[in-house]
């Protein structure tokens, strides 16, 4: 292979990266999480967590294309780096968990969350080791592991191609809307337009489809008057906020808000790609500020809980959900956060990165 050829592909794959700046947005939407599960800040987590979904679907397919490729090389490398992104730090938060529920024992533990509790059987460990859950599933030693399973899922059928064309795309997205369409026509409630692995389709299908019409909706955006101002991220945070709100106090609004979360996603998307940093936020902190974002979601539980026990020692009431748990876990997430970046994530990435720079020099 030509080592010109080579060069040039690295230096252009690299450029690509670097205009990427998701990563304050990817621990916001974290942090909406842990608003939710340990604050009890109703829907914004949801909302937070089909963000995810969106965002997924579209880097998901722009690394197929960019990076790996569908060949069966290409995807079973993508599936490595999956492995090697996802299953370390998960199995350290499962550790976590253990550790605390054998210190403040079983009971404590299953008051605090029904799902943090010991593995009875075989079948029951097998799932928690490799991720294979749902909301229904007990114990899921770190609790919100079920989005993983949904994660994964999409990962392995976009790696087969799902969003490997605009066709395929389009078609999995109405697909994906019949569906939504169809659970709403008979009512069937927020475990199948949220909770299971086909009420995900939607916001992975639209991150594809993001990956596909990005350049034209750059256009079309930027060709409106007073873009900068109003389809900045900034301002499509406050919308999202403002969408937030609009589902939590009006009932009469709920679905239709939490539709519209998804087209605001989409475009706090094409609102990040128009742009080569946050303000007051350069590319390399937006990345180190996006690096908290998974170790925030997989630990937040097992901080609140560790915090918790302190405090009730110390004669402090504090319960879940609560503002104050909320408050006083942020500190300690984001130290625990930082520990398993360093020790754990980063020695890792090295490893994912070189996987990655293969592949893409492979296909030249």
């Amino acid at each position: 292979m030509n080592i010109a050829v080579c060069f040039y592909l690295l230096i252009e794959f690299n450029v690509y990266s670097e205009k990427i700046v998701f990563g304050t947005y990817r621990t916001l939407l974290a942090f909406m999480v842990v608003a939710l599960h340990l604050g009890g800040i109703k829907l914004i987590g949801i909302y937070a967590v089909f963000g995810f979904y969106i965002l997924s679907g579209y880097l998901m397919t722009l690394i197929m294309h960019k990076s790996y490729g569908y060949s069966i090389n290409g995807i079973i490398k993508f599936t490595f780096n999956r492995f090697l992104r996802i299953y370390p730090l998960y199995w350290l938060s499962c550790l976590i968990s253990l550790l605390l529920i054998l210190w403040v024992g079983k009971n404590y533990a299953f008051n605090y969350h029904e799902a943090l509790c010991l593995p009875q059987n075989i079948t029951s460990a097998i799932k928690n080791i490799f991720i294979l859950l749902s909301t229904q599933e007990t114990p899921r030693l770190t609790p919100p592991a079920w989005a993983l399973t949904v994660e994964i899922f999409y990962y392995m059928v976009i790696a087969l191609g799902l969003s490997k064309n605009k066709t395929l795309t389009i078609g999995w997205f109405l697909f994906s809307v019949l569906y939504h369409l169809l659970i709403n026509f008979k009512g069937l409630g927020l475990n199948y337009q949220y909770f299971i692995i086909p009420a995900a389709s939607l916001p992975f299908a639209i991150g594809g489809l993001t990956y596909f019409y990005q350049n034209k909706l750059i256009s079309i955006l930027e060709s409106l008057k007073y873009f900068e101002y109003f389809i900045s991220p900034i301002t499509l945070m406050i919308l999202f906020i403002f969408n937030w709100l609009l589902g939590l106090n009006f009932e009469i609004f709920g679905n239709f808000s939490f539709y519209t979360n998804c087209l605001i996603h989409a475009l706090i998307i094409i609102s990040l790609l128009n742009i080569d940093s946050l303000p007051y936020i350069s590319k390399k902190t937006d990345k180190w500020i996006g690096s908290f974002s998974y170790p925030v979601y997989l630990i937040h539980y097992q901080i609140g809980l560790f915090i918790l026990v302190i405090f009730d020692n110390l004669g402090i009431g504090y319960q879940r959900p609560s503002i104050a748990l909320m408050f006083a876990s942020i500190l300690p997430i984001l130290i625990v956060s930082w520990l398993l970046n360093t020790y754990i994530k980063n020695p890792i990435e090295t490893i994912r990165r070189q996987v990655k720079a293969n592949q893409k020099l492979g296909q030249a």
